[in-house]
């Protein structure tokens, strides 16, 4: 069963059925105005923000809670690769006919990154800066942390 989100920071379409935003919470009923905020899944990103679950009814609910920062030395390895691992995640979710909410705490750099991978994977022939330009179309302040990009190109790199 789908629910009605609503997110602090809004929220945007990126690719049919992926959906990018910041903290997200349960739609009271005068905010089910959107049929956009309706969600199968829901990815949580901010390590700030982890609710419990049922907080979520009906929302398949995903976590991929990891460090926001321009300095590899704060960003280690296993957090990138954990968002590298859920954008495979969403990128299946999406295929699969889920529509699926990405989100961290301003809805821009540590969800840019997993929906930035989803994009790759489900547009195979999209270079990064094709993804990266898509994704800053429909997401004002998406991704402008040059070190998550810099993981979204050796990303495409393995892919080839």
């Amino acid at each position: 069963m789908a629910q009605h989100l609503v997110c602090h920071n809004e929220f945007d379409l990126i690719l049919p059925g992926l959906l990018q935003g910041g903290l997200p919470r349960v739609a009271l009923d005068e905010e089910r105005l959107d049929n956009e905020c309706l969600v199968d899944a829901l990815v949580l990103c901010a390590r700030e923000y982890q609710p419990r679950a049922d907080s979520f009814p009906g929302v398949e609910v995903y976590r991929c809670a990891y460090r926001d920062s321009v300095d590899p030395e704060v960003v280690p390895p296993s957090d990138y690769m954990k968002a590298i691992r859920m954008g495979e995640v969403v990128a299946d979710l999406v295929s699969s006919g889920k529509r699926t909410l990405v989100s961290c705490h301003m809805g821009w750099n540590r969800s840019g990154l997993v929906t930035s991978v989803a994009m790759l994977l489900l547009r195979p022939n999209w270079s990064p800066q094709k993804v990266l330009h898509t994704l800053r179309q429909r997401r004002a302040g998406a991704m402008g942390n040059p070190y998550f990009c810099s993981i979204l190109d050796a990303y495409a790199v393995s892919l080839k």
